[in-house]
């Protein structure tokens, strides 16, 4: 079984809708819920997974809009919101480049990793695993021939362990669960800005392959 901790953000996963069907370059304003918020670290842009009329599409929110944006888009998961933008070139999924976002409605209760430092531009030494272990790999999920990875989003607190974790792209329910329960007593060199350590949300996969079992 193979773990791979992800501290940058990959893009997003293809949605079903060909990216074909919308030209490069056209406005598009779409409206639903975020299903889910990716950033990536090194360039502070935020790749939102948005549900609008049924179908899919990757909302990407650039730098220069975050700072315009009363609310971090890396928290909008589960809030309802509209953006306008240009389709972004590029094959597979919908891809637009948002100029405007609006967000109508958040989600109720504190979101997850409230006070969680967010990665972005290099302000934060990110932590680092110093401990690990692997989840287990249930005997049905094995009979069933189930493989792939479970991402998740995990709060590293200041002592260095996960103080919270959740699963954003599931596989399924047994290895889910497995593989929350195996990220919680992992244990990390904490982050640190200002010289401080700080509570950072950080992003893990968890990959379950059946080719590297004895």
């Amino acid at each position: 079984m193979y773990l791979m901790p992800l501290v940058a953000a990959a893009i997003l996963a293809s949605t079903q809708q060909p990216a074909q069907k919308y030209a490069e370059g056209q406005q598009l304003r779409v409206c639903g819920p975020v299903v889910t918020a990716r950033a990536n670290p090194s360039t502070c842009e935020t790749v939102l997974r948005v549900q609008s009329a049924g179908e899919e599409f990757e909302v990407l929110i650039p730098a220069s809009l975050q700072k315009q944006m009363t609310t971090d888009p890396q928290r909008l998961r589960g809030a309802e919101a509209c953006f306008s933008g240009k389709v972004a070139p590029g094959s597979g999924a919908v891809r637009i480049t948002a100029a405007t976002a609006e967000v109508t409605s958040m989600p109720p209760g504190p979101s997850f990793g409230e006070g969680a430092v967010l990665p972005c531009g290099g302000a934060v030494t990110m932590p680092q695993v110093v401990k690990e272990r692997k989840p287990s790999y249930t005997q049905s999920a094995m009979k069933a021939g189930i493989t792939g990875s479970v991402e998740m989003e995990v709060v590293v607190g200041v002592d260095g362990s996960v103080a919270d974790a959740r699963v954003i792209k599931p596989l399924h329910p047994e290895l889910d669960e497995q593989a929350i329960s195996a990220v919680k007593d992992w244990k990390f060199s904490p982050g640190v800005m200002n010289g401080k350590p700080v509570p950072v949300l950080v992003m893990i996969e968890m990959t379950f392959t059946t080719r590297s079992r004895e």
